[in-house]
């Protein structure tokens, strides 16, 4: 019986998570357990809004890609890395389109900095965001907003949505990508990171490792991720201790950040 209400918990919050706006309309489960299932919803509400506050402040200091400064030799670099636009209809689930808005998003940035058309990927952007209902634009990295009110104005709407789990697969894609966009540019993105940007990039990337661990209980894709996590967690962390450290193994692993990327997509 303990079993048995345990899997219909688990079911139940599933169900809250990425669809009911409100706790306490909450009808699915039998009455006897409804309280229990309020009570671990809550919860794992409460702790996701812990791990997102975490994450909102650390973006105060990320790496904002407009900030970068190539130098005209380095514009003149043929940019061979970044995701073709006209792949966007080639994604079909809506986890392959949050994961393909987020690096569209940043990647228009990229470009934006190395002066190279975004007519085409601004279109992108627009259409995937309409396709899933996200609350994400072409200016997520530009303006004079502070990330962290554009972050936060993007949690909440997905809290208030039943979205979470797509906030947290949006973001794990846009560390990921920003990953495989410092393993192909390494010059470039290191001459920008001190001490301060390096400590909320671990940051961001611990708060998002342990929102996952809290989700992936409840949602088979966010599972997926969190067991890549973990596995990568424990055999590069030595390597991300300091910011040389980390600099040297993403020169020395640019193929293992690509292969992220690819299998990112899938």
């Amino acid at each position: 019986m303990k079993r048995h209400i345990t899997i219909i918990l688990s079911v139940a919050c599933i169900f809250l998570i990425s669809s009911c706006k409100n706790t306490k309309s909450f009808v699915q489960v039998p009455e006897e357990i409804q309280d229990q299932v309020i009570a671990l919803a809550d919860s794992i509400l409460l702790q996701l809004d812990a791990k997102a506050e975490t994450f909102q402040q650390a973006s105060q200091n990320f790496i904002i890609i407009p900030e970068l400064q190539p130098s005209e030799v380095e514009k003149k670099v043929k940019i061979d890395y970044l995701l073709d636009p006209s792949l966007a209809d080639t994604f079909v689930t809506k986890s392959q389109k949050i994961k393909a808005l987020a690096i569209y998003v940043l990647e228009k940035a990229v470009r934006e900095i190395y002066d190279m058309p975004t007519d085409e990927v601004k279109e992108v952007i627009l259409k995937l965001a309409v396709d899933i209902d996200y609350n994400v634009n072409e200016d997520t990295f530009n303006g004079d907003e502070p990330l962290i009110d554009k972050i936060k104005r993007e949690y909440d709407y997905c809290r208030e949505n039943g979205k979470l789990n797509d906030f947290w697969l949006f973001q794990d894609a846009i560390l990921c990508e920003f990953d495989y966009l410092l393993a192909n540019n390494t010059e470039l993105f290191f001459r920008e990171i001190d001490e301060e940007k390096f400590y909320a990039w671990r940051t961001e990337w611990k708060s998002l490792y342990e929102a996952l661990s809290i989700l992936s209980e409840y949602d088979s894709q966010i599972a997926d991720l969190y067991a890549i996590y973990t596995d990568e967690y424990e055999s590069y962390k030595q390597c991300f201790e300091t910011i040389e450290s980390t600099k040297a193994f993403y020169q020395e692993h640019k193929n293992y950040f690509i292969e992220e990327r690819q299998e990112l997509l899938k």
